[in-house]
């Protein structure tokens, strides 16, 4: 852990709030997609691993917007993660966004170096997280109104559709994965693909899916078939994250981000440890 890594963290986690949130995922992608392209390129490479990458700089401004409606009363909601700060002009904000990201590299280090093949920066987004919905939010965790949800009620056609979208996007990943030797190059992609969001509020965001599968593909040697069920399974996991603990919610807790958690840790346990 280096100064110059330190404070490339501080400053991703302050472009992550001016920004907002949700848009920096979507830079984060795009900018990693052209480190893919341009290997050689190595600045590009610190500033996406040390600043960009969202369990920094996306953690950071989740915390500092929870941070902006509670403390400073700033005029937005608690889990407005699609809200650029940089409206408030309040440093801070800014200043929040920043020291999280900074903690949040620290963790991730940490759990680097015990040598746990778990996403460390999903948990540390899922951590600060509840810690802001603890400390800047309402505390309650939990969804009390799930079964008013029609997917829990009506027809289950619903959870056909996620399930084989998970599928194919997991099966997908597996095959570029394959092709190009990069088990994170799908993910990347489908943080880049948020931007279709923006012109069509009904596209999903995939990156669990492709991040899930993966670490499938890393914990199996390999196999299509793995990328495609952990897709599957990430995809219906992450609905259901979604509706339990960020619905109706005092702040954000990352819907996708916990799902890789979990999913990183369910196939570490599996893989690594069982069998």
């Amino acid at each position: 852990m280096t100064l110059y890594m330190l404070a490339i963290a501080f400053c991703g986690g302050i472009i992550a709030a001016l920004v907002g949130a949700f848009e920096e995922c979507l830079l984060a992608g795009l900018v990693m997609v052209a480190m893919c392209a341009f290997p050689e390129y190595a600045m590009i490479s610190d500033v996406v691993s040390y600043g960009l990458f969202p369990y920094i700089a996306f953690t950071g401004s989740v915390v500092a917007t929870a941070f902006a409606s509670k403390v400073r009363r700033h005029e937005l909601s608690g889990s407005a993660i699609l809200t650029s700060l940089a409206k408030f002009q309040d440093v801070s904000v800014l200043l929040v966004s920043g020291l999280v990201a900074v903690a949040s590299m620290f963790l991730v280090t940490l759990i680097n170096k015990l040598g746990l093949v778990i996403d460390g920066g999903s948990v540390s987004v899922i951590l600060f997280s509840c810690l802001a919905r603890i400390f800047f939010g309402d505390g309650r965790f939990l969804n009390r109104n799930m079964k008013a949800i029609p997917r829990y009620a009506g027809s289950k056609k619903e959870w056909i559709y996620w399930a084989f979208l998970g599928l194919a996007a997991g099966f997908m990943a597996g095959g570029i994965i394959q092709k190009s030797g990069n088990p994170w190059l799908p993910f990347f992609l489908s943080l880049a693909s948020l931007i279709f969001w923006f012109l069509e509020p009904n596209f999903p965001p995939t990156h669990h899916i492709t991040c899930t599968a993966g670490y499938a593909m890393l914990a199996t040697n390999g196999s299509l078939l793995a990328s495609a069920i952990w897709g599957m399974l990430a995809s219906l996991v992450c609905t259901v994250i979604g509706d339990a603990i960020n619905t109706d919610a005092s702040t954000h807790i990352d819907p996708p981000a916990t799902t890789i958690g979990v999913m990183s840790i369910i196939i570490y346990i599996l893989y690594y440890i069982i069998l």
